[in-house]
């Protein structure tokens, strides 16, 4: 005789199967041919939540690269961060944050490690000081940093009307931006 833990769980393994579509269904195949003989249902859910969920790094990458406000009210925005972040920790979004500043192909090499970011700090060290025949000694005001502005920007300045991101360029506090369209003059 079953226990009714088995039947529940036996259950909510079945509706899961019933609504897979063909794709998630392939992603999960061998859960459905040959499931465990307990804990079905949250073996099913586990592969799926790897094979098809965002891992932590994605998670973090859709969150910095977030457009903004937009047509959202402040809640609705909230409530998709919050959504994308999923059970993210800090340190994760942390890890972006900080590989996102490094250079790309130092970026590639690191992003999977999952080692603790002191660690990736020291490699990504070790990377950048391979590629400079001088480490990281470099004249003062000499150094030009690479800026990556978005296509507008780089084509007209400050002066751009749109701005698709990723995009570096922020006017300086100093600087106004005046829409010269929008000023008339009063007499």
């Amino acid at each position: 005789m079953l226990s009714r833990t088995s039947t529940v769980d036996e259950t909510k393994f079945n509706h899961v199967v019933a609504v897979l579509d063909e794709d998630s269904a392939q992603k999960v195949a061998t859960i459905i041919s040959s499931p465990p003989p307990t804990n079905k249902y949250d073996a099913l859910k586990d592969r799926l939540t790897k094979r098809c969920g965002l891992s932590d790094l994605e998670r973090a990458q859709r969150l910095l690269h977030l457009q903004g406000l937009g047509d959202l009210r402040p809640s609705e925005l909230l409530t998709q961060m919050q959504t994308i972040r999923g059970k993210m920790d800090l340190e994760n979004l942390f890890k972006a944050i900080f590989l996102e500043q490094l250079p790309e192909d130092v970026r590639v090499n690191l992003a999977s490690s999952s080692k603790p970011l002191e660690d990736i700090a020291h490699e990504a060290d070790d990377m950048v000081q391979s590629k400079s025949p001088r480490g990281f000694v470099t004249a003062v005001g000499t150094s030009k940093t690479k800026k990556s502005f978005c296509y507008y920007h780089d084509r007209f300045g400050k002066k751009a009307r749109k701005c698709i991101a990723p995009c570096s360029f922020r006017p300086r506090l100093n600087e106004v931006i005046i829409d010269e369209d929008s000023t008339t003059e009063n007499h």
